[in-house]
């Protein structure tokens, strides 16, 4: 792709109506007030070539969507890459999810960050099975690793191992000055849950109860059994909702989901009893006042489109 290269980083945006003036200032861009950010954007962007990154676009999603559309439609020569949790939904769009790292890429990456913490860490030939299920146990996810790797300054990678076993609690302590939401794995977890609408927090919340992945039926069961409100119809589009936020995940060979790993680590695959904890006391209310709204590399889903794709 020829053309110049803009980034937008709308991670610290909580306000829609501050996404087209942030996008205006990153390109240099000069706004009038009587014709507004996005009006300048489309008029100084319209014969230019170029690629114009939107980072984390959670948050102010239906924003990020206005403007991604307009410059589409007004800018012929202008290609969008967004990443964000879930789709734009803008026409033409495609949609790349981004997977969590393959073991080999993730145990060099837990090595490197160890290397930085502890210089005579070495290679850790040594300790290559405690590494290997470091990794393993937290799901490739780059945040996660990073933050387990800090802790090589104290712990041996056994001792590491054996402490994920309350890995909320152990994975805390990201790079000063990095956004709150990178400081822990809970805050991340917190932010993503926090975007959620109540209905999906409730469904989410239930699903969580199952340790191997669910059918439909099983879910229907969980989230509309004893006097629950709702249907099986409000239930599955709570559930096609979570799939595009990319905290649910579809079974490869259908009629099978399971919780996205990025959603909360542990609550796929191996021990899940302190998440399986959480997860029942946010049930009861306890967390109704977490931190809102997880990093290029959290995540998860990516959108895109036409000129226009995604991707995290």
């Amino acid at each position: 792709m020829g053309g110049r290269r803009w980034w937008v980083d709308l991670g610290a945006v909580a306000e829609p109506s501050l996404v087209a003036p942030l996008a205006a200032a990153s390109v240099r861009a000069p706004v009038q007030p009587a014709a507004g950010a996005l009006a300048a954007l489309c008029s100084q962007l319209q014969h230019r070539d170029m690629l114009l990154c939107l980072d984390t676009c959670e948050q102010v999603l239906d924003a990020a969507a206005e403007l991604a559309a307009a410059l589409l439609r007004a800018c012929p020569q202008v290609s969008i890459l967004a990443t964000s949790r879930e789709p734009l939904g803008v026409p033409g769009e495609l949609v790349w999810r981004v997977p969590s790292l393959g073991q080999w890429d993730a145990v060099r990456l837990f090595t490197e960050r160890a290397a930085l913490v502890r210089r005579d860490v070495g290679p850790l030939h040594d300790a290559a099975d405690a590494v290997d299920a470091i990794c393993r146990r937290l799901d490739g996810i780059p945040l996660a690793i990073e933050l387990a790797a800090a802790w090589m300054r104290a712990l041996t990678p056994a001792e590491l191992a054996a402490g994920l076993d309350d890995r909320f609690r152990l994975l805390a302590g990201g790079p000063r000055g990095g956004v709150a939401r990178h400081q822990t794995l809970l805050a991340s977890m917190d932010w993503s849950y926090a975007l959620l609408e109540p209905d999906e927090q409730r469904v989410f919340r239930r699903l969580g109860l199952f340790a191997g992945g669910f059918t439909l039926d099983a879910a229907l069961a969980v989230c509309t059994g004893d006097g629950e409100q709702g249907t099986a119809c409000t239930m599955l589009n709570a559930i096609g909702r979570l799939v595009d936020k990319s905290l649910v995940l579809p079974g490869e060979q259908g009629g099978r989901f399971g919780a996205h790993p990025r959603g909360g680590p542990g609550v796929r695959r191996g021990r899940r009893r302190p998440v399986h904890r959480r997860l029942r006391a946010a049930d009861a209310g306890v967390l109704a006042d977490q931190p809102g709204p997880s990093r290029r590399r959290r995540p998860a889903r990516a959108a895109a489109g036409r000129r226009c794709t995604a991707a995290r």
